[in-house]
């Protein structure tokens, strides 16, 4: 998917500016799946599958965008936190 928001975002590839040190600053990634040792080589990935969209428009990538992103699990939900609260009441023996 991160090929498609690049290229949703930027258009085609531009070999000159779409480098890894351009795009290290955008959060392409979960923040679970990267650590100081694969972000480059994570990065370089994805610019190799940026490249390979060529002619691509910008409009259809978004359009490419949305159909993976309602692919996925949990799309359209909403979460929100609640508190429980549970009530006990008790009848005296006498009015049971």
């Amino acid at each position: 998917m991160c090929c498609v928001i690049i290229s949703a975002e930027f258009g085609n590839h531009d070999l000159e500016r779409h480098t890894a040190e351009y795009l290290k600053d955008f959060a392409l990634f979960p923040k679970h799946l990267i650590s100081d040792d694969n972000l480059e080589s994570l990065t370089e990935a994805v610019i190799l599958q940026h490249a390979a969209l060529a002619g691509l428009s910008q409009g259809t990538a978004e359009e490419y965008y949305i159909l993976a992103a309602q692919q996925l699990d949990g799309y359209g939900q909403e979460t929100f936190e609640a508190k429980v609260c549970m009530y006990v009441f008790l009848v005296p023996p006498h009015m049971g």
